[in-house]
């Protein structure tokens, strides 16, 4: 049996004596440092490409700017030179225009301020010439056109004008201004528009007034005498219807009349039209004078339109007689308006600008 069973001794005698051998460790060592060789070389590999293809592109970029290795650097370092030294000439003239420039702009200022100031005077000169104009219109409006509602309307705006420029010297002429305002104001008023449309009304009821008719103008023809011949009976009896007829034509001719009483009526009243047209144009006269304020002539005119009526009119018509009524109430109508005297802030006025203006 122990010649069939050696392995176990030698293997214990091996396992118990020596150490194992070494072989297999070192093929692996050396496979390791292969390993590791070959990756050193594949990352030198790699670096190489790397180094090769930025030293080419660096090749690249300086064949692309070959041409600023090529140019003179010391003649472009000259010539930006002295570009700068234009430059610094240029900007000192820039310069130098600002500094004029500025002084301009002083200059412009003060002038403006010089303007402003004369400006200023002649606001006030144009405003005190305004305001006379103004008070002169309140006068003629006044005294002329007799119409106090435009002459107030007119001081009002003087006092406006005046009281913009706010100067002490000018208080004088407002308190006269003030004073003429509240004469205006005080007066008593006449109904001048109602006065007027009541005239109105006559003159366009003229053409239905009724005019008086003469009698004898419808009175029937004289009966013929029963002992005279009619007329066309005989041959002498036409020629004394002839003679008759030529009798009372010859007769007709000549008319005299014994009347003292002066006739207002340019045309006789058989003129129906020209009637109406003189009694319309009393009224109208009425109304001119009336809106004139020329009291005198306002009431003539009533007069003659009032003896019109009477002698050329049926007083019995009821238009006449309210006609008539009405020119007497007219009549009696105060239209005399006693208008004050406002020249005193015109005259104040003038002194303030009077002393304005001398040296």
């Amino acid at each position: 049996m122990n010649d069939h069973n050696p392995a176990p001794d030698t293997a214990a005698g091996q396992t118990s004596g020596t150490e194992p051998p070494a072989p297999k460790t070192s093929k692996k060592k050396k496979r390791r440092h292969g390993r590791r060789g070959a990756l050193a070389g594949g990352l030198a590999l790699i670096l190489a490409l790397g180094a090769a293809v930025a030293a080419g592109g660096l090749w690249y970029q300086a064949y692309q700017h070959r041409h600023l290795f090529q140019a003179d650097v010391t003649g472009t370092l000259a010539e930006l030179k002295q570009d700068l030294g234009e430059l610094k000439d240029e900007l000192n003239g820039v310069r130098g225009n600002l500094n004029e420039l500025r002084e301009s702009q002083d200059s412009l200022a003060r002038a403006l301020d010089k303007l402003d100031a004369s400006l200023g005077r002649d606001r006030s000169r144009w405003a005190l010439a305004e305001t006379e104009q103004l008070l002169i219109i309140a006068n003629h409006r006044l005294q002329l056109a007799r119409d106090p509602a435009s002459a107030l309307a007119a001081l009002q705006a003087a006092d406006r004008l005046l009281r913009s420029l706010s100067s002490p010297r000018l208080l004088s002429v407002r308190r006269q201004i003030s004073r003429e305002m509240d004469r205006l104001r005080a007066r008593e008023p006449v109904d001048l528009p109602g006065l007027t449309l009541r005239l109105g009304t006559l003159i366009e009821g003229v053409p239905a007034l009724p005019v008086r008719v003469d009698p004898r103008k419808n009175a029937p023809a004289p009966a013929q005498e029963p002992g005279t011949p009619e007329a066309g009976t005989g041959e002498e009896g036409a020629w004394r219807q002839m003679l008759q007829e030529m009798w009372h034509d010859l007769t007709g001719l000549v008319r005299l009349r014994h009347d003292y009483t002066p006739d207002q009526a340019l045309l006789p009243p058989e003129q129906v039209y020209f009637l109406r047209e003189n009694l319309r144009l009393a009224l109208s006269g009425a109304r001119h004078a009336l809106l004139a304020g020329d009291a005198a002539t306002y009431r003539q005119s009533l007069a003659l339109a009032r003896e019109t009526l009477g002698k050329h009119f049926d007083q019995q018509a009821a238009p006449v007689k309210a006609a008539l009524q009405e020119i007497e109430a007219l009549g009696r109508a105060r239209i005399e308006v006693e208008l004050p005297d406002i020249s005193g802030s015109l005259e104040a006025l003038r002194r303030v600008m009077a002393g304005q203006a001398a040296p």
